[in-house]
């Protein structure tokens, strides 16, 4: 029963938190920070109401947020890791002993990471997700720009522990995106840039700025639930 849970998130703030809600026997509510995959897990019983797990979520989990962002600061991408999604598509990694510089070379669904030493491999994932961000997602930002008629907005790449995105509200804005964004499909990326774009509009998650987003995107609360599974599952040490 313990291995199935729902993946959730809430606002608190312009801060989000994700979280996995598991179901138990008990009669009573309990959140922790999962020491294995990293994540807050909040366990409930089936017959407490959503509004109370609202109320005890809003109420406890911003201190577990903050202690799981502490211990994640330092978080690398996981050099055991032999596959990396590039817009969605899974791409096998393979290592390459060399003596020479270190390079990612790409053949068909297999990358090759040319490494001098063990550290090499997170630099070339890392390298990798930026080059491929610069050359797909750049285009995608413009576009959504000139969409929503703004004007002025600089777009930056960086790895980032705890969200895909973050936007400089304040003059010059900036957009920062996840270099894990590349990871999704292109319609998830594009949402991801809405949003952040909308936060310029509107600086908090309130009523107008959902219903902003929504104007550009219908279905962007499939695109959002896409995007959180993909958060709290892939490179996740």
């Amino acid at each position: 029963m313990m291995n199935n849970y729902q993946i959730k998130h809430i606002y608190v703030g312009n801060e989000l938190i994700m979280y996995k809600l598991f179901f138990w026997n008990k009669n009573s509510l309990s959140i922790r920070v999962n020491k294995k995959d990293h994540n807050i897990h909040v366990y409930v019983h089936h017959n407490i109401s959503q509004k109370e797990i609202d109320v005890f979520i809003k109420n406890h989990i911003t201190r577990y947020y903050h202690y799981l962002q502490k211990r994640k600061i330092n978080q690398k991408i996981d050099t055991n890791l032999n596959y990396i999604y590039l817009l969605n598509e899974k791409y096998q990694l393979k290592i390459v002993p060399t003596n020479r510089k270190r390079k990612y070379e790409i053949f068909g669904k297999n990358i090759y990471l040319q490494c001098k030493k063990t550290t090499d491999k997170t630099f070339l994932i890392k390298q990798l997700l930026l080059n491929y961000s610069k050359q797909f997602v750049t285009p995608l930002f413009h576009k959504w720009l000139k969409k929503m008629k703004l004007s002025n907005v600089g777009l930056n790449f960086r790895w980032m522990v705890s969200r895909y995105g973050v936007c400089s509200t304040t003059y010059p804005y900036k957009i920062t995106l996840g270099l894990q964004s590349i990871t999704c499909r292109k319609e998830v990326i594009e949402y991801l840039i809405v949003h952040e774009l909308v936060h310029i509009i509107h600086p908090n998650h309130q009523n107008e700025f959902w219903k902003c987003v929504e104007n550009y995107l219908p279905n962007w609360k499939l695109l959002d639930k896409e995007l959180l599974q993909n958060s709290l599952e892939y490179l996740t040490e």
